[in-house]
């Protein structure tokens, strides 16, 4: 028997180019070592989320640690957050060697920052 592992589906990801860019130019924006979070509001009963990692970060092999790295988070800890919001995750500093637990940090960081943790989980 296989066991099916809870993915990041299509309907929590920002896809398109223009949503990007709607959450760019309308949404919050919180910085946080080498990682930019951009937070835009929207219904009430939906969660997005896109990450960009810039090509300075390295070869498609680090971009793609990264953005899995990332994806993980958002999949463990999305039930803790908000609801209502669009997110962008933008990596573009010296992440090359950055560790889960470092990611993990940075990440809770941003969203203690933004206050998108519901009430009772920061």
């Amino acid at each position: 028997m296989s066991v099916k592992l809870a993915r990041f589906p299509a309907r929590e990801r920002l896809k398109e180019g223009k949503d990007f860019q709607k959450v760019y130019r309308l949404g919050r924006r919180y910085i946080e070592e080498g990682i930019t979070l951009y937070v835009y509001n929207v219904n009430p009963k939906e969660r997005k989320m896109g990450i960009s990692v810039s090509k300075k970060i390295g070869g498609a092999v680090e971009r793609n640690r990264i953005k899995r790295l990332f994806r993980e988070l958002y999949r463990k800890n999305k039930l803790k957050m908000v609801e209502g919001i669009h997110l962008v995750l933008s990596a573009r500093g010296n992440l090359s060697q950055l560790s889960y637990r470092e990611g993990e940090s940075i990440f809770f960081r941003l969203l203690q920052k933004a206050k998108l943790l519901k009430v009772g989980n920061e």
